[in-house]
C-alpha cells in the first residue's frame, strides 16, 4: 500500500525552497521578505510574504487538499450557521485558530467579491452575500 509507505515521510521545506517557488511562480513577489509563521509543520509550513500574502505548503500527504476544503467549506459556515452553531461546529471539529481565521477571511473576501458583482443585477444574491459579510465580521 502506497499510503502506508509514504505516510511518515515529510519533505524538507525551508526558506530556500519557498523562495525558489515564490520567485519562479510569482516573480512580482520576489522582493518580499519571507518570514516563517510558527508553529511550523503540524500540517503545513507557512511563510508570510511581506505584509499580506503567504506561502502555505503541505508537509505530509494527509494535508494535501486541505486548503481547498477550507476555502470551499469554511466561508459557507458564515452564511449558513448562526454564531452559536459555528462555535459548536468549530469545537466539535477542533478547528485551530489559524484555519478559522482563514475561513473568516475567505468568507469576507468571497462575500465582498460577490456583492460588488451582483449588487446592481441580482438583489437576492446581494442580500445573501451581505449576510455572509456581516457574519464573517461578527466571527
Amino acid at each position: 500500500m502506497v499510503a502506508g509507505r509514504t505516510a511518515g515521510i515529510r519533505p524538507r521545506i525551508d526558506e530556500v525552497l519557498v523562495r525558489r517557488l515564490v520567485d519562479t511562480q510569482f516573480p512580482q513577489w520576489a522582493e518580499l521578505v519571507l518570514e516563517p509563521v510558527e508553529p511550523t509543520c503540524s500540517d503545513h509550513v507557512i511563510y508570510r510574504l511581506g505584509e499580506q500574502p503567504a506561502a502555505r505548503l503541505p508537509c505530509h500527504a494527509g494535508a494535501i487538499g486541505q486548503a481547498r476544503k477550507e476555502y470551499e467549506w469554511l466561508p459557507r459556515l458564515f452564511t449558513l450557521m448562526s454564531p452559536t452553531s459555528r462555535a459548536a461546529f468549530r469545537d466539535a471539529l477542533g478547528v485551530d485558530d489559524a484555519s478559522w481565521l482563514r475561513g473568516r477571511g475567505w468568507a469576507l473576501a468571497t462575500g465582498l467579491n460577490a456583492y460588488t458583482t451582483y449588487a446592481a443585477v441580482d438583489p437576492r444574491v446581494a442580500a445573501q452575500t451581505s449576510r455572509r459579510i456581516t457574519q464573517a465580521l461578527i466571527g
